[in-house]
């Protein structure tokens, strides 16, 4: 429908970015354009990431299940060429590794690493920030970058998350519970890191980039407690019917990673991005569902296809 309206010039709407800037990964091959609004967007974060998940799922599904192999092959390919106009670089390159890593995990049958998932929003921050101080030193991502102070600072989440981590310096009640909804401007600090967002209305209430600092600044100690306790459900899941059923678990897989791995550098698990926020719970939802009947051989049923009829759903 996105796409639909995008090409009858249909607005609908306002959108969160205030200066649009060059598509810069199509510019590469002689196509220049500005970013493209989609008119059902509210911004090109919001809805790159909700196209990166279903991107994920979509990839996943080609392998996976053949019976729906021309589908999963066609949307790929239109979540593919949207995040292309969208020009969002990470939920083009994530997809891609998940899928790799998923066809690992496929073949090498050792589902029980995936309990250590969750450990990819604690260390990721880090490898973050070392793999930009490497990836400053080569004119290839110079070239695809929006300016090069973005290079040097991961696209000031290096300064973000500094801030955020001194708010948590001293422990006291807002620790413990969070200030509520946009913690980080209660907290006041995102109306220090306000004016790195010149582009977006109402910069100072840019959320922290990072899904654990936003769960800290919003729903303190006690929000990583339920979101940690969520995975860990959802990972036990996986471990206990793996045997059963693993076209559908891998796919489960497939959506966990990109979760996980996207929510180092965007805020989840909260209301800033409510699309890519209803399919992770649509997700955990349906493996809930199906979970008595994966879990045991006489109960078996294949319902793999049922979590990809979701992904073209969310388009």
């Amino acid at each position: 429908m996105n796409i639909v309206f995008w090409f009858l010039g249909v607005t609908v709407g306002q959108f969160e970015e205030t200066n649009i800037g060059q598509a810069l990964i199509i510019s590469k091959i002689g196509i220049n354009i500005d970013r493209v609004r989609f008119p059902l967007a509210t911004g090109f974060n919001s809805f790159a990431t909700l196209l990166g998940g279903l991107l994920t799922i979509s990839l996943t599904s080609i392998r996976f299940i053949p019976k729906y192999k021309l589908i999963s092959i066609s949307s790929s390919i239109i979540f593919f060429v949207m995040l292309l106009l969208i020009d969002s670089r990470a939920a083009i390159i994530y997809p891609i590794i998940i899928f790799i890593l998923t066809n690992i995990i496929y073949k090498k049958n050792n589902i029980k690493l995936i309990r250590f998932s969750p450990l990819i929003q604690i260390g990721g921050p880090i490898l973050f920030m070392l793999f930009f101080q490497f990836a400053s030193q080569i004119a290839l991502f110079d070239s695809i970058s929006r300016s090069s102070e973005e290079v040097q600072t991961g696209n000031s989440r290096s300064l973000i998350w500094a801030i955020s981590i001194s708010k948590f310096q001293d422990f006291n009640i807002y620790s413990l519970l969070g200030h509520g909804e946009y913690g980080h401007y209660a907290s006041g600090a995102s109306i220090a890191w306000g004016s790195f967002f010149g582009r977006f209305e109402n910069s100072d209430l840019m959320h922290p980039h990072n899904t654990i600092l936003m769960i800290l600044f919003d729903y303190g100690l006690l929000g990583i407690i339920i979101y940690l306790y969520l995975l860990n459900c959802s990972i036990k899941m996986i471990i206990k019917s793996w045997k059963y059923d693993k076209k559908f678990n891998i796919l489960i897989i497939s959506y966990l990673l990109y979760f996980l791995i996207i929510g180092i550098t965007e805020s989840f698990f909260g209301f800033y991005y409510l699309n890519t926020y209803y399919l992770f719970f649509s997700v955990l939802i349906i493996q809930a569902v199906a979970y008595p009947y994966l879990s045991s051989e006489k109960n078996k049923v294949r319902v793999a296809p049922h979590l990809y009829t979701l992904s073209t759903l969310e388009t």
